[in-house]
């Protein structure tokens, strides 16, 4: 079990509204009433009772100290007066007493380029490259024409 994951429930997988709910006991969670201010579920495991049928999305919000946060919700089909448990695990264990598993793996996520970026850095790059092999060659050319000649 981890400690200091932080999870919002949500109504869609993407966008969507949060689901607000309050805490009611150790680990113990429930929807948030109309003029209540909802909180984040923290975890190790937690409990979140009296959901109505329908389906939900788990969002991690915050992850574990050298862990990895989710890169996308998960989709929870809830059963009429269902109680669902969220259980945080360590990669590559699985929690397998019931309730919904959120795999965090440690390590980190390395930083993405995409669009124009990338193509300029890349075209630069080969640029200098080209350049480089050109003035080589220029060089080697000279050199040989000196040794001959001279």
């Amino acid at each position: 079990m981890i400690q200091g994951a932080e999870f919002l429930l949500y109504d869609a997988l993407t966008g969507g509204n949060i689901i607000p709910v309050k805490k009611i006991g150790e680990n113990e969670y429930r929807p948030a009433v109309e003029g209540e201010q909802g909180e984040k579920i923290t975890a190790g495991k937690a409990v979140v009772k009296g959901l109505r049928k329908r389906k939900i999305y788990i969002e991690e919000v915050s992850a574990p100290a050298n862990y990895n946060k989710l890169d996308e919700r998960i989709t929870v089909n809830v059963s009429k007066n269902m109680t669902a448990e969220l259980e945080t695990t360590l990669y590559g264990e699985q929690y397998k007493d019931g309730g919904i598993a959120v795999i965090n793996r440690s390590g980190f996520t390395l930083p993405a380029m995409g669009g124009k970026g990338i193509i300029i850095i890349s075209g630069a790059g080969l640029m200098i490259v080209g350049l480089s092999v050109i003035l080589f060659a220029m060089i080697c050319t000279t050199l040989w024409k000196q040794m001959i000649f001279h």
